[in-house]
This record gives structure tokens, C-alpha cells and sequence, in this order.
């Protein structure tokens, strides 16, 4: 029965996609840049409540409901405290980057993030951001087929690589015929069965066991599950600080997946119901994933992987429909969140790395590289997730720490600072991406006790300010009309 409520569900998704004929047919005497623009933006048409959703559901994705019980169930309470900082992170690439992007994207009619960063500091600032969007995506996307597949081998018996086969099949199809509006539309859909799937295991697991007797217990199996710095040490004070607030304000304010949906956001959209329901939302379901964590701690102490610690609990202590519903929470946010990665790297292909061959072509040629370089994406990303890690929550956060020291110093800079120059942006960039990426390949990730996202952001930052002051702009750099009010601008791109 929980099989078949997940079957339904997928159905659901790919009835609402198919729905959406803007975003998933041909339109009569279009050229392919106003074909490549509607399928990525929505006609920028996403009015400022489904906005709240999408970006919240692209933030929490499913990867984030497999991994924070997981983690969790794996090294204790200090998973909370470390996830805790979700709490905000959504409201603050909201609040400060959300009306920012609507009026750039608005303004100069763009398609793709680094089709905006290229306007601002130059076509190789398009095209590097375009190619570093398309490869580190490959581990991000990776994580949520991972997520999916854990959910449907708990129900359907099938080994995990059968699972991630599917999935991947199933996914790619979906996404490839969506577009930026069916994304938007199953957002709304998909938080449902997220905030149903939440609140239903959370409620049984407390009326089964107490909260104070939750943490009697795990206090009583391992006392290091309810201390800081958890189960082998996992959280301490700089890493708190380096992986936790800095992660999440790179999570926030960095993440090119997220930050691409106000593109498609309306007009003169108010903001603020966005962030009251983005808010509201991850409010409500942060607490629900730490009481799964818990529970399953309690309930299942032998589980043979930590990331089976929600699929299982809600296999065994819910009705077969309601864990069909849980679960399928879980393939939602997976399926909302792997949307917007697939999108923005198939942009990152067809409207950024190919665009001066893509947009000479035929409309129904670009049709078919969107689909193209979908398929190519979530290939890769099959591939990377038949053999996950053991938490999920590393490799995801090898691909945000990455994506966010690159973005997050260009993203500020785009929307706040006339000073920073194209030289000080990549400059800066790429060796906050360097940093954490060499810490994750040479297993170098605490120098000082400090984790190498914060000190890919820390570096990155520094040499993004300090380069800008000794560089001037570039003859190919757009500035006055990124820091002043006015009206869309004809712009040669």
C-alpha cells in the first residue's frame, strides 16, 4: 500500500508537469532565446507565495530529509544544532538577494544566473560560472537520487542501484518536460506531502516515546549522542561556527539553484509572503526531521546505513498509507530540489557554455538540446550515486561549500557593490572553490579546528574586496545600470 501511494504521488507530479503547456510545448512564432527564456524562467510569471515555496523547497531537499535524521542517528543531538541554522538560511537568500535578482532579471531579460554574471563582469565570467554550474551540480543532483533511491528501496525490495536506476529514469523524464513553471506548480504540490509526511511521523514517534524519554535513551545507549561534540567528535565549537553559520549563509545566500528561481519571479513581486511562508515552512519541518532522527535512534539501533534511519522508521511504526504519504514527502523534496539543480545546469549548457550556437537554432532544435543536456546531467549524476557515502549530508555539503564560495561573493557583489571588478570576482571565486575542493580531495577539512568551507568563504571574500580595490573594471563590464532604478534596459548581452 505505501508503494502504491508513492506510484500515485509520482503521478501526480508528472500530470501537474504536463499541465503546464507554456513550459513544456512549442509556441507558434517564437525564436529559440524566447524559447530557451520561457522554459527557464516561466515567462516570469511566479507570483511571490509559490516563490516561498520553491525556494523552500529547493533549499530542503530531499537529500536534507534522508540526512538530518541520519545524522542525527549518527552522531546525536549535535546534528540539530548544526541543522538548526536551516532555520534561517532560506529567509536570508530571500530577503537578501530575492527582489534584488526579480529586478536584474526583469531588467536585462536573462535566462540563466551566469548569463546575468556574464552582463555584470564579461562573458568569461558566463562562461567559467557556466562550466564549474554543470560539473559540480553532477555531486548535488547525486545526493537527491541517492535520497529517492533509499525511500524506494524500503518499500519496494529492490537492491539500491535497481533503485537509483529507476529513480534517475523517472526523474529525468519528469524534469526534461517540466520546466521553470511545471518546477514551480510541483513545488506547491510536493511541500504538501512534505509537510504531511513531517508532521505524521513526528507526531506518532512522540506519542509512541516522549521527547525527555527519546533523550533518556540515547543518553543511556551512548552518552556522546546528547554532548557536544557528538559521536567521534564530529561538532566542535570551530567547526560549529565554520560548518554550521558559514555552510548555511553560503547555503543562503550562494546557492545558484535557489537564487535562479527569482528570475522567474513576477514583476514588482512583494517579497514579503515569500519569507513569511518560506519561513513558516522550513519552521515547521527542521523540528520534524530531529524527532525522526531520534526516534529511529531509539527504535532501530542496528540499522546496516544511518541514511535508512527515516525511510525505516516510517516503515515501521506508521500505517502502510500513512508511511506511503511520509515517504513521499521525502521523493518530493527530492524532486523539487533535483528540478532546480537539473534546470540550472541545462541552462548552465544550452544558455551559457553553447549559447552563441543554441540560440541561432530552431526552436524544435532547442527543444531537444534542453532535453539533451538533461539527460547528460542526471546520467552523471546515476552514476555518481551508486556508490554514496555513508551520510549523505558530506558529499551535499561538498557541493554547496563549493557552489556557495563561488557564488556567493559574485552574487553579493552583482547586486550591492559597483566596486567589485571582474578580476576581484574570479580572483576571489575560484580560490574559495579551490580551497574546498582540495579539502575534500585530500582529506585535509580542520586546519585550526576551522572546517574548509569557512575558510573557502573567509579567503574567497577577502581576495574578492582586496583584488576589486587594486583592479579597475574591464571594458566588457555593465555597471551603472546594475545599481540604479529605471525601467528594462535594451542591452546587448
Amino acid at each position: 500500500m505505501a508503494f502504491a501511494v508513492i506510484i500515485i504521488f509520482l503521478a501526480m507530479n508528472l500530470g501537474v508537469g504536463l499541465w503546464q503547456p507554456k513550459s513544456a510545448r512549442l509556441k507558434k512564432n517564437t525564436t529559440a532565446s524566447e524559447e530557451i527564456s520561457d522554459y527557464f524562467t516561466a515567462g516570469r510569471s511566479v507570483t511571490s507565495w509559490v516563490m516561498g515555496l520553491t525556494v523552500a523547497c529547493t533549499i530542503i531537499s530531499g537529500g536534507s530529509l534522508i540526512a538530518t535524521p541520519s545524522l542525527i542517528y549518527a552522531k546525536g543531538l549535535v546534528g540539530a544544532a548544526w541543522q538548526n541554522n536551516g532555520l534561517w538560511y532560506g529567509v536570508l537568500g530571500t530577503a537578501v538577494l530575492g527582489k534584488r535578482l526579480t529586478t536584474l532579471g526583469n531588467r536585462f531579460k536573462v535566462s540563466s544566473i551566469s548569463e546575468l554574471l556574464g552582463i555584470r563582469y564579461g562573458q568569461l565570467t558566463r562562461m567559467i560560472t557556466g562550466v564549474l554550474l554543470f560539473f559540480i551540480l553532477f555531486a548535488n543532483v547525486a545526493t537527491q537520487y541517492s535520497g529517492s533511491a533509499r525511500v524506494l528501496e524500503t518499500v519496494s525490495g529492490w537492491s539500491y542501484q535497481s533503485c537509483v536506476i529507476v529513480i534517475g529514469a523517472v526523474m529525468t523524464l519528469y524534469i526534461a518536460f517540466g520546466g521553470a513553471k511545471a518546477q514551480s506548480w510541483t513545488n506547491v504540490l510536493q511541500a504538501i506531502f512534505m509537510t504531511l509526511g513531517l508532521v505524521i511521523i513526528a507526531v506518532v514517534a512522540l506519542n509512541k516515546i516522549g521527547l525527555v524519554d527519546m533523550i533518556s535513551a540515547m543518553d543511556a545507549a551512548n552518552p556522546e549522542l546528547v554532548r557536544m561534540p557528538g559521536v567521534d567528535n564530529y561538532l566542535d565549537i570551530p567547526r560549529f561556527i565554520s560548518y554550521g553559520l558559514i555552510l548555511m549563509a553560503v547555503v543562503g545566500i550562494g546557492s545558484p539553484s535557489a537564487q535562479a528561481r527569482f528570475l522567474a519571479t513576477k514583476p514588482g513581486t512583494n517579497f514579503k509572503p515569500a519569507i513569511i511562508l518560506g519561513s513558516f515552512a522550513i519552521i515547521l519541518w527542521y523540528p520534524c526531521m530531529y524527532i525522526s532522527g531520534m526516534a529511529a535512534s531509539v527504535m532501530l539501533p542496528d540499522l546496516s546505513s544511518p541514511d535508512l534511519a527515516f525511510p525505516q522508521l516510517a516503515v515501521t511504526t506508521l500505517s502502510p498509507i500513512l508511511a506511503g504519504i511520509s515517504l513521499a514527502g521525502v521523493l518530493g523534496a527530492t524532486m523539487s530540489t533535483a528540478t532546480a539543480l537539473i534546470l540550472t545546469a541545462s541552462a548552465a549548457v544550452t544558455n551559457d557554455i553553447a549559447a552563441k550556437w543554441s540560440h541561432k537554432l530552431s526552436p524544435k532544435r532547442v527543444k531537444a538540446l534542453l532535453i539533451i543536456s538533461t539527460f547528460i546531467v542526471s546520467l552523471g549524476s546515476v552514476l555518481a550515486s551508486l556508490n554514496p557515502p555513508d551520510l549523505l549530508i558530506e558529499i551535499s555539503a561538498f557541493a554547496t561549500g563549493s557552489l556557495g564560495c563561488i557564488f556567493t561573493p559574485m552574487f553579493l557583489g552583482m547586486c550591492y557593490f559597483p566596486s567589485s571588478t571582474k578580476t576581484g570576482v574570479l580572483t576571489g571565486s575560484l580560490t574559495g572553490a579551490i580551497i574546498v575542493i582540495a579539502g575534500y580531495a585530500f582529506d585535509y577539512q580542520n586546519p585550526m579546528g576551522f572546517h574548509v568551507i569557512g575558510w573557502g568563504l573567509i579567503i574567497g571574500s577577502l581576495l574578492t574586496i582586496i583584488v576589486s580595490k587594486l583592479t579597475k573594471h574591464s571594458d566588457d563590464e555593465v555597471i551603472e545600470a546594475f545599481y540604479t532604478d529605471g525601467e528594462v534596459i535594451d542591452l546587448k548581452k
